[in-house]
């Protein structure tokens, strides 16, 4: 489901308050959503490309990516890669017509990863702190700061295993 009356998620999104969203969705969806975490793909990107001028993904799989106004594709082949930040942008949209929904999840996961390495790469905490400050004041979330940890802590100790998630992009 990435319409609802002829509008995407993101459409919906941005035309409502986090409250109006959330009670839509859970209106259209059998899952009851009690908290959230919402990050701007820009702020994500710009956080990860803060130091460089290319990352290196593992790409489980071969994606190709067509774009939709000039045709053009872009190939992301099954191994690692060095993205620029204009292919990570391609890297991660959503391409309706994929219809493989854990793949597109796994590549947004994958980047997550990339950015939480990025914030904590430093080992000056000067640094690690202006970054995560910098990331902090673009989320919006109903979660406490200790929900928050939580959520990290169970997130990445469990990195390396298949996990069970509700996700909606």
């Amino acid at each position: 489901m990435y319409t609802m009356n002829d509008k995407t998620i993101s459409q919906i999104y941005k035309e409502n308050s986090m409250e109006d969203f959330i009670a839509i969705l859970n209106g259209k969806i059998n899952y009851r959503i009690e908290n959230f975490i919402v990050i701007s793909i820009n702020v994500l990107i710009d956080v990860l490309f803060s130091l460089k001028s290319t990352v290196i993904i593992s790409n489980k799989k071969d994606f190709i990516h067509i774009d939709e106004s000039s045709g053009k594709k872009a190939v992301f082949p099954k191994g690692k890669m060095e993205l620029n930040k204009c292919e990570i942008y391609k890297y991660l949209e959503f391409i309706p017509e994929e219809l493989d929904y854990d793949a597109f999840f796994s590549r947004q996961e994958h980047v997550l990863r990339l950015v939480k390495n990025e914030l904590t790469a430093s080992k000056n905490p000067i640094v690690i702190q202006k970054k995560y400050k910098e990331l902090r004041s673009h989320i919006q979330t109903n979660l406490t700061v200790g929900q928050v940890l939580k959520l990290l802590t169970i997130y990445v100790s469990s990195e390396q295993k298949k996990i069970n998630k509700k996700t909606l992009a």
